[in-house]
């Protein structure tokens, strides 16, 4: 498949690709590890299908739509962070690769 199943939209978490460990997901969240909670959620899931502005993610980013020939981003750290951690999920826990296969899709107005 494309895109590894969602388990959880709006937490963020997909599963793994059933070649390896079992009873986990991967959780998805914007931002760098470093800023993520410790608890059940992160600070910022990504919440999976939903459209999301980059500017809301880094503010170097405009909020307004780009000219043709134009430049959205404003200066400073152009990056979009993302973090990932391993989650329990359901069912036995076995050990082994825990991969899965998402896609980010990047829209210019």
């Amino acid at each position: 498949p494309l895109n590894s199943e969602v388990i959880d939209a709006n937490r963020g978490i997909i599963a793994l690709d059933g070649s390896g460990a079992q009873g986990y997901g991967i959780q998805l969240a914007w931002g760098d590890y470093s800023t993520q909670t410790t608890g059940d959620d992160p600070a910022s899931p990504v919440i999976l299908g939903t459209p999301v502005d980059a500017n809301t993610l880094n503010s170097a980013f405009s909020k307004n739509s780009t000219p043709i020939g134009g430049n959205a981003f404003t200066g400073g750290d152009n990056t979009i962070k993302m973090a990932a951690r391993y989650v329990r999920t359901t069912g036995d826990a076995m050990y082994g690769s825990a991969n899965a296969i998402v896609q980010v899709i990047a829209n210019y107005q």
